[in-house]
C-alpha cells in the first residue's frame, strides 16, 4: 500500500499531470467559470466548467491520468490521498496572472472514482459596481438609502448561486469604511475590501454564525454582514443588533421577497421587533444575458407572445466570443419591499403571506416575474432563462 501511495504522489507530481491541472485551472478563470468539475465516469474523467450557471463539457484526459490528476488537486488541498472512500473538503491558493485567486474543493467519492468541485474564489477580481447589476433605479435608490443608514436590518433572499453576496458587497462598497467599523462574518470569505474587518467561519474551531456574531458585538462595530441567517440564534442576534444601533446586512433561503417575512417569524423572531428593525427586503435571481455580438431577432412562441405581448424576440446564435453558447454574461431579476413608516404601521395586520402581498400590489409592486419580462422585451435575455428561474403556480 505505501508503495501504491508513494507511485501514486511521483505520478502526481510529473511534469505532464502538474502542467495538465494548471491549464484546466487557467482556463476556468480564462472562461469566467465559477466551478470546475472533475467527474470520474465509467469512461473515463470528464472536466467540465460551470459559467453563467451552466455547466459545460471541456475536456477529457487520458484514462491513465485520471488518478494522478485527482491526486494533484488532492496535494495542492492538502488533503488525503490514501483515503479514496471518504467526504473530503480543502482549499489552495495560486498566483494568476498578478492576483491571488483562491479555490475551494470538495471530494466525494463515487461509483468510478473520486470527483472533485473546484470553487473558483477570485478576490482579486474586478467588483461589479451596484449599477451594474441589472436593478431597477428605485432599487438602486433605496440601495443608497440602506448604505446611508445607521441602523436597521436589509435581506437579500434567494437559492444558492443566485448572487446574494455579490449584491451585499457591491452594497458595503457604498459606505465609507474609513469612519465607519465594518465586520463581516462569512462561509466562507468571498471578496477583500479595504478597510473591513473579515471573519470566516470554522466550526472545527467553534467559530459559527452565533458565537461569531456574539463575539463581534463586543468590537464596537457600526456595520455588520453576517453571511446567512440560517437558525433562530443567528435571526435573534442580527435583528437585535439592527434595533440597538447597528446597520446589519444578511442573507436568506426563500423563494421571494414576501415569504421572507414569514421565515423571520418561523424563526422566532417577534412582530415587533420586525417593525422596529426592517428596512429592505430583495428577493433575486439570475438569468444569461443574450451574447450581444451574435443574437438575432425571430418570431416569439405562443406562450412568450402571449407573456410579453411581442410577436418578435431576440433569440441566442453563437459565436466564438460566447463559446457558442449564444449567452454572454448574467444578470439579476429582482424584487424588493421597502419598509417605509407607513407599511411599518399595517405590519402587524399583514403577517399572512396573501394579505402582504395583496397590499403590495395596491402600492405597485414590481415582482420577480414583471422584472424578468422588462429584461425580455429589451433584448436582454429570454424567456427560457426566466422560466428557468421562476416557478409560478
Amino acid at each position: 500500500m505505501d508503495h501504491e501511495l508513494q507511485e501514486l504522489r511521483r505520478q502526481s507530481s510529473d511534469t505532464p499531470v502538474v502542467k495538465f491541472v494548471n491549464v484546466i485551472l487557467k482556463e476556468a478563470i480564462d472562461n469566467r467559470a465559477s466551478d470546475i468539475h472533475l467527474d470520474c465516469l465509467e469512461e473515463g474523467l470528464c472536466v467540465r466548467f460551470r459559467i453563467d450557471g451552466v455547466l459545460f463539457e471541456k475536456m477529457k484526459p487520458p484514462a491513465e491520468m485520471q488518478k494522478a490528476i485527482i491526486s494533484r488537486v488532492k496535494i495542492l488541498s492538502s488533503l488525503d490521498i490514501g483515503n479514496t472512500r471518504v467526504f473530503q473538503d480543502g482549499r489552495f491558493q495560486m498566483r494568476m496572472e498578478e492576483r491571488q485567486v483562491d479555490f475551494r474543493v470538495s471530494v466525494v467519492p463515487g461509483v468510478y472514482g473520486e470527483n472533485i468541485v473546484i470553487r473558483i474564489l477570485d478576490k482579486g477580481g474586478r467588483f461589479i459596481e451596484l449599477d451594474k447589476l441589472g436593478f431597477s433605479d428605485s432599487l438602486l435608490s433605496v440601495f443608497q438609502k440602506t448604505a446611508a443608514a445607521s441602523q436597521g436590518l436589509s435581506l437579500v433572499t434567494g437559492p444558492t448561486g443566485s448572487g446574494k453576496t455579490s449584491t451585499l458587497y457591491a452594497v458595503l462598497r457604498l459606505i465609507n469604511a474609513k469612519e465607519k467599523k465594518v465586520i463581516t462574518l462569512e462561509d466562507p470569505v468571498e471578496y477583500k475590501l479595504p478597510y473591513l474587518t473579515q471573519i470566516q467561519v470554522d466550526r472545527k474551531a467553534d467559530v459559527d454564525f452565533g458565537n461569531g456574531l456574539r463575539a463581534i458585538l463586543r468590537h464596537d462595530p457600526d456595520v455588520l454582514l453576517v453571511g446567512e441567517m440560517r437558525d433562530e440564534e443567528t435571526a435573534h442576534l442580527g435583528i437585535g443588533a439592527a434595533m440597538t444601533g447597528h446597520l446589519v446586512l444578511s442573507t436568506l433561503h426563500t423563494n421571494d421577497a414576501v415569504s421572507s417575512l414569514s421565515r423571520l417569524l418561523s424563526l422566532g423572531v417577534k412582530m415587533e421587533q420586525l417593525v422596529s428593525s426592517l428596512r429592505l427586503i430583495v428577493a433575486q435571481r439570475l438569468v444569461r444575458c443574450l451574447c450581444p455580438y451574435c443574437k438575432k431577432e425571430g418570431p416569439a412562441d405562443a406562450e412568450t407572445k402571449e407573456t410579453t405581448g411581442l410577436s418578435k424576440v431576440f433569440l441566442p446564435a453563437g459565436c466564438p466570443r460566447c463559446n457558442h453558447a449564444g449567452y454572454l454574461g448574467r444578470t439579476a431579476i429582482s424584487e424588493h419591499i421597502w419598509f417605509d413608516m407607513e407599511l411599518k404601521k399595517k405590519l402587524p395586520e399583514l403577517s399572512d403571506q396573501q394579505k402582504l402581498r395583496s397590499h403590495l400590489e395596491t402600492l405597485g409592486f414590481h415582482s420577480l416575474a414583471m422584472d424578468g419580462l422588462e429584461k425580455v422585451r429589451s433584448g436582454l435575455t429570454t424567456m427560457t432563462e426566466i422560466r428557468k428561474v421562476i416557478w409560478e403556480d
